[in-house]
């Protein structure tokens, strides 16, 4: 008995080694997803996003990798995680039979560098055979902004971009202007607060454009990503010319603004909340796109002089929640615990403007008490509604017919009842107005 126990036991721990014989030569090929990690232009001084890919087994049989290292070592700007475990340096790595582990790095891009291109390597060696994948990082340097606070005037070129780490104020008597061409990039959570004054002076070839620091193309469109822009009641003299702002919880916050802002020739795409959304202020829109947003593209409450001339409202908003509100909302109060409570008259007029949208109403004009304090004027505009509201030569409930809204295109299609429908004497007059 007691030798059968022996021969056994013998038995059980030579089927135990032949289970787990691995294959370790340097003829092996491992095979990897890609043959370069490549990481889209990042800002130097700041971590890029995670990059991964896979290395496949594909023998019957596991492999065994005795190093898997980083060629730069601890001077590289890479960082790597190798099969879970943060190391730039990992010995004996198995990868069971036509299986894969997993490989991820990511980099900060030092900003001394002369070219700003970062390379390295991924080396795989098993038993002195040497595999590798590249890794390719191309940096773009900035100016780093963080908790900033500007008290003295001052213009921003376009020479470097701008990125913006948990606030910016423009201070009380200061004024920030912004040249042609400027981007300005804000981390999530980012407010560019407005105390003093900002007038950003884009133009048709080059726009100033406010965006979410996360430059792969997979980030451009997606709302939500840093705070607004928010403009306090005490500023003046605010102005946006071709200007794009995409990307936040709300575009442009303006509250209780009685000098007017003024903001012509702009596009307000990508907000999770509201594109522009003011209240008692006092606003000139024109010739302008605002699309794409979660809750309004233009919220207007508490009363307030609106003028909105030219310009395509367009909501398709489809990020991951039902849209319930309108594109356009216009009240003269404000709602506290559940009650309607009277703020101040609105005088708003929507002319030679589209207003249009997913929903069934897309243009909500709500008074606190019918007929007072609350004066409007629709003229030549195409408008999805279902209300009936004083509208003089509009086109209602019938397609504008936008070129691809899936691609957030909002030209106008050749067929589009919308062309020629314009009033001319209002396009005569809009530098009159916009004065």
């Amino acid at each position: 008995m007691k030798k059968t126990l022996i021969f056994f036991l013998t038995i059980l721990s030579l089927s135990a080694c032949f289970k787990n014989k691995y294959l370790n030569s340097p003829k092996l090929k491992l095979i990897f997803e890609t043959d370069t990690l490549f990481f889209d232009t990042i800002f130097t001084q700041v971590g890029s996003a995670t990059r991964m890919f896979k290395v496949y087994n594909p023998y019957s049989s596991p492999i065994k990798i005795d190093r898997i290292f980083l060629a730069g070592g601890q001077n590289s700007d890479f960082r790597l995680n190798i099969n879970g475990q943060p190391t730039l340096d990992a010995h004996n790595i198995i990868i069971p039979a036509k299986d894969s582990i997993y490989i991820f790095a990511d980099v900060t891009v030092t900003p001394y560098k002369s070219n700003l291109i970062d390379l390295d390597s991924v080396v795989f060696d098993i038993a002195g055979g040497i595999q590798d994948v590249k890794l390719l990082a191309v940096g773009w340097p900035v100016h780093l902004l963080k908790k900033q606070v500007i008290d003295s005037s001052q213009t921003w070129d376009s020479q470097m971009p701008y990125l913006i780490f948990d606030y910016l104020i423009v201070d009380s008597n200061t004024c920030l202007k912004i040249s042609p061409g400027t981007q300005i990039f804000l981390h999530r959570g980012s407010v560019f607060y407005v105390l003093g004054c900002l007038k950003t002076q884009g133009t048709l070839d080059s726009p100033v454009v406010f965006s979410t620091d996360r430059l792969e193309k997979d980030y451009q469109d997606i709302p939500g990503q840093w705070g607004a822009i928010v403009l306090d009641r005490n500023s003046a003299g605010n102005n946006f010319e071709y200007t794009e702002i995409r990307n936040s919880v709300v575009g442009l916050s303006i509250d209780s603004v009685q000098d007017t802002v003024n903001i012509f020739n702009c596009k307000l795409m990508h907000q999770s909340y509201a594109n522009i959304f003011a209240g008692t202020s006092n606003l000139k829109i024109y010739n302008s796109l605002l699309a794409d947003a979660g809750w309004y593209n233009l919220g207007l409450i508490k009363g307030g002089n609106y003028q909105i001339i030219g310009c395509t409202v367009a909501n398709y908003y489809g990020w991951g929640t039902v849209r319930t509100t309108p594109a356009v909302a216009v009240t003269n109060y404000a709602i506290m615990n559940n009650q309607v409570v009277f703020w101040k008259p609105l005088k708003i007029n929507i002319l030679n403007t589209i207003i249009y949208g997913s929903l069934e109403n897309e243009l909500v004009l709500s008074a606190a008490k019918p007929g007072e304090n609350f004066d409007y004027v629709l003229s030549h505009c195409l408008i999805k509604t279902n209300e009936k509201y004083d509208c003089d030569s509009c086109i209602i409930n019938q397609q504008p017919q936008f070129k691809d809204i899936e691609k957030y295109d909002f030209h106008l299609q050749k067929n589009s009842p919308a062309i020629n429908n314009a009033s001319i004497s209002i396009l005569h007059t809009d530098f009159e107005i916009l004065k």
